[in-house]
């Protein structure tokens, strides 16, 4: 898992954040069933959070929808992994972590808010 430097999914794959929170055992595991149903588990420090949701794949296969949102795949040869590149939108958020509907980050923080950046991640997972 990681940043690309540029939110448009170019230049180098930072994995800085990701080997840090490794460090504290987290852990990400995404199960995908056959009836269009899958289970992400996210495990750090000890605690757990398991979430439900639906996914479902292309027609070309280049493409995986998961919880409504379209990101871009790529199948290993072996078909025993595949890696997701999501492309992150900008977004103000509050002190609470949610959402806001501001949409640029001067109305935002003038609201006393958080803007956060557009970004592209990188996600790479192994079949088990």
């Amino acid at each position: 898992m990681g940043e690309y430097e540029n939110a448009d999914c170019t230049g180098d794959l930072d994995s800085t954040n990701w080997d840090f929170v490794q460090a504290f055992g987290m852990s990400v595991t995404m199960t995908l069933n056959d009836d269009g149903t899958a289970e992400m588990t996210v495990s750090i420090l000890g605690e757990t959070e398991t979430g439900n949701t639906t996914w479902s794949e292309s027609s070309d296969g280049t493409s995986l929808t998961i919880n409504g949102e379209s990101q871009n795949v790529s199948m290993a040869s072996d078909g025993n992994s595949f890696s997701v590149t999501a492309i992150n939108p900008a977004y103000c958020e509050d002190s609470y972590g949610e959402e806001t509907s501001s949409t640029d980050a001067t109305s935002c923080q003038a609201a006393g808010n958080y803007w956060i950046e557009a970004s592209c991640s990188y996600m790479e997972y192994t079949k088990q």
